[in-house]
């Protein structure tokens, strides 16, 4: 009697099993969970990377101001700044409130207080960096930069009259 064959009856089954699938998906929760710290510090290292470019940026165009006038009155910043006078404003270059990542002030300081630059004589100048509320949350330093060369970063509030006096940014501080 000859033998029958049955390979035509067989199935093929293509695809993944489910324990596959499981596999995989727990490979790739686990490198998300390995890369987003690292990603999250990139971008956290990024912005105040910015923030120190901008205020360095301004500052060149500060004392190229002092140069050509014998005062810092007046300053208005050029390249992409879209204030009119240098009351505040944003970091990165050109992005609106809600969207910045810091707001760039800039004081005089006169007889140990701090005023509006574009209001006094102004001999010198202290320029400070603060992240924006939603940025405060992930930990954002705040930078502090003076016409004396002083540079220095803080975790918390930065006040200008002590940067000037004392050429730090308070306690915990450190340069930039």
């Amino acid at each position: 009697m000859p033998v029958k064959n049955n390979d035509s009856h067989k199935r093929y089954q293509t695809g993944f099993t489910l324990i596959e699938l499981l596999i995989v998906l727990f490979i790739l929760a686990v490198l998300s969970v390995i890369a987003m710290p690292s990603y999250r510090q990139y971008a956290l290292t990024a912005k105040q990377s910015q923030v120190k470019v901008d205020m360095l940026r301004l500052s060149a165009q500060l004392e190229s101001w002092r140069s050509q006038t014998l005062t810092y009155r007046g300053f208005v910043p050029k390249n992409g700044y879209d204030n009119k006078a240098f009351a505040s404003v944003n970091s990165p270059l050109g992005s609106s409130n809600d969207m910045a990542d810091y707001h760039i002030t800039l004081k005089t300081i006169k007889n140990g207080q701090a005023t509006v630059l574009n209001d006094e004589l102004a001999t010198n100048w202290v320029m400070l960096a603060t992240p924006t509320q939603h940025n405060k949350q992930l930990g954002l330093y705040s930078y502090a930069l003076t016409s004396t060369g002083v540079q220095c970063a803080n975790n918390t509030l930065i006040k200008v009259e002590r940067v000037w006096a004392l050429a730090n940014c308070g306690e915990r501080s450190s340069p930039w």
